[in-house]
């Protein structure tokens, strides 16, 4: 079932908690090489290398490296045989190709192993029935074999994420991809956060009423000027798509709008799929400007609320997450800290109050909420940032 987020900040948390995360830990332990050496791949072509180490009494280490596919142990013995009672980490390194049967099967007391990217396949009998960490990626064959099995506990050791909207996606996902940059600091997950971003483009069809495109459309148009920018995008492998109409969910066009939306989300989600395979798809239901829908925010909000129920009620080509962006109503727009130049870009509601003011003889204005566009997302939108960042943009510096 989809699960609905019911803010930004839980949004946030949601894309991190979706996998269990863990802070790393200098080690200073003195380590013991029992047992090192070589054994021939699958093909018998390649080298594969081996080393159990002796970090303490209790922590034995068993490191495979080299290139190609493990060789068939299901019923031969293992090199590492006389330590399988005793390792209880593996780390298979970059270069490993596939995880063959009986391969660590028998490390009964296996606590965490960690797997490369190289990693083609794993057997169904490579891995030990009992509880232990598995340390690989979401969209991989190490995050596939987890997710099928009750008795792994999953960890990132990377959240390749892609978004792809219009400018309330560019709002959100700056101060977004700050969070991550400072988590990744202090956690083993590293957090990379892509995106294809162009003012006003509508996610699958056309808006009549501006040029802008769609995303949908112009990435399947090679004549289109910004195809490119999606052709380099879906090059790399994505953990998390998330995707972001503009106002279509809450267009009162009755072909598009409220519970019809769910025949383009279908579309996005299908495209998605075929670009990205395997990565989990979320859509970000966008919100109304205030002045959208003859400024009706109630309109707007149930015909958002239509749109996610018939997404929620799809049986195919839906998302996997829903975050509902249009829960946080636009009048709550004390949200922008800093500076425009631009008089059109800003709502100055003191002006209504002090009618003689020339406004026009300002070149700038200071800011406690933005523009009637790019409000709700951006809620703090400094104070996540990094503290480099946030001392460029405060007059006095962040403590």
């Amino acid at each position: 079932m989809i699960k609905i987020i019911v803010s930004v900040i839980l949004a946030t948390t949601m894309l991190i908690s979706m996998l269990p995360l863990s802070i790393s830990a200098d080690s200073t332990k003195s380590t013991v090489i029992l047992t090192q050496g070589t054994t021939a791949s699958a093909n018998g072509t390649e080298s594969i290398s081996y080393e159990v180490i002796s970090v303490s009494d209790n922590e034995f280490v068993l490191t495979v490296g080299g290139t190609g596919a493990l060789a068939d142990y299901s019923n031969t013995v293992v090199p590492w045989a006389q330590y399988n009672n005793s390792i209880t980490k593996i780390v298979v390194e970059e270069g490993i190709t596939a995880l063959s049967s009986g391969a660590f099967s028998d490390i009964v007391n296996l606590k965490e192993i960690s797997i490369a990217l190289s990693v083609e396949s794993i057997s169904d009998i490579a891995l030990p029935d009992s509880s232990f960490i598995l340390k690989g990626y979401l969209n991989h064959v190490s995050g596939v074999y987890a997710e099928t099995r009750s008795n792994i506990t999953f960890k990132a050791k990377e959240l390749r994420i892609l978004a792809i909207g219009n400018s309330h996606t560019a709002d959100w996902s700056e101060w977004t991809g700050d969070i991550f940059s400072d988590l990744s600091s202090g956690l083993e997950t590293e957090f990379t956060l892509n995106r294809v971003i162009y003012g006003g483009r509508t996610l699958v069809y056309s808006n009549p009423n501006n040029d802008r495109g769609s995303h949908y459309e112009e990435a399947n148009n090679p004549n289109s000027a910004t195809y490119q920018w999606y052709a380099d995008a879906f090059e790399k492998t994505y953990d998390i798509v998330i995707i972001q109409d503009y106002h279509e969910s809450t267009s009162t066009d009755a072909n598009d709008g409220g519970a019809n939306y769910a025949d383009n989300i279908q579309i996005a989600v299908n495209w998605i799929h075929t670009e990205a395979p395997g990565a989990k798809v979320v859509w970000f239901a966008d919100w109304a400007d205030k002045s959208y829908n003859g400024a009706n925010l109630d309109f707007s909000w149930n015909q958002s609320m239509k749109a996610i129920s018939a997404i929620n009620a799809l049986t195919e080509n839906k998302p996997d997450y829903i975050i509902p962006a249009s829960t946080i109503l636009q009048n709550a727009r004390t949200s922008y800290l800093g500076t425009t130049t631009n008089k059109s870009d800003a709502v100055l509601n003191w002006e209504d109050v002090f009618t003689d003011f020339a406004t026009t003889s300002l070149d700038s204005f200071s800011l406690l909420e933005r523009d009637t566009t790019h409000m709700s997302l951006e809620l703090g939108s400094i104070l996540p940032q990094t503290k480099e960042k946030r001392n460029e943009k405060l007059t006095l510096p962040y403590q």
